[in-house]
């Protein structure tokens, strides 16, 4: 169930209609969420009231075709209907290891997009999927893909962007740094 709590109290008004997107907070299942934008939080108030929840999200994703050493590749993907995403990843590993690892998509010109860390000598190739939480937080996950090593890749999509990355690990106790991946 899911329901507003009280304005009085719960909401400083004067900063409340200050922006565009003014803070809501929902209750949901009886407990406290973080604050969400009001447009996500009138989209809750009615599909509740009417019985209806947020629908799948659907990823269209055109896959990476190489890897090089010298350019970070681009994992983007269009994901319908985009106004519902509440959060993407890109996983990842190197092609054949145990352990994938994350970067968090950042918006992207009409898509979602995550930067990952460019190959080390030796690498064999790549594997991924993108993964999409709806803003009822109800996952959904691409196709797995492959993506050979190249030094004469010229992706389009690829970064030559130098700043850090910061990169999640899917398990406890887990390397810091993927195999394969510079870091």
């Amino acid at each position: 169930m899911i329901s507003a709590v009280a304005l009085a109290g719960n909401v400083d008004l004067p900063r409340a209609f200050t922006g565009i997107c003014f803070e809501l907070r929902i209750v949901y299942e009886g407990a406290m969420k973080r604050p969400i934008p009001l447009a996500t939080a009138v989209y809750f108030l009615a599909a509740s009231s009417v019985g209806i929840a947020a629908g799948p999200l659907n990823i269209n994703h055109e896959p990476v075709r190489c890897v090089s050493s010298t350019r970070r590749p681009v994992v983007d993907a269009n994901v319908v209907p985009q106004n519902e995403i509440e959060r993407g990843s890109v996983y990842f590993r190197e092609k054949g290891s145990k352990d994938f690892y994350y970067v968090i998509m950042k918006p992207w010109p009409l898509d979602v997009a995550g930067e990952l860390p460019r190959r080390l000598a030796g690498m064999n190739g790549m594997e991924y999927y993108v993964e999409v939480t709806n803003v009822a937080r109800v996952p959904a996950k691409s196709s797995q893909y492959s993506a050979g090593f190249d030094p004469a890749c010229s992706d389009p999509r690829a970064s030559t962007n130098i700043d850090g990355l910061t990169i999640g690990l899917t398990r406890n106790c887990q390397n810091p740094v993927p195999p394969g991946f510079n870091k």
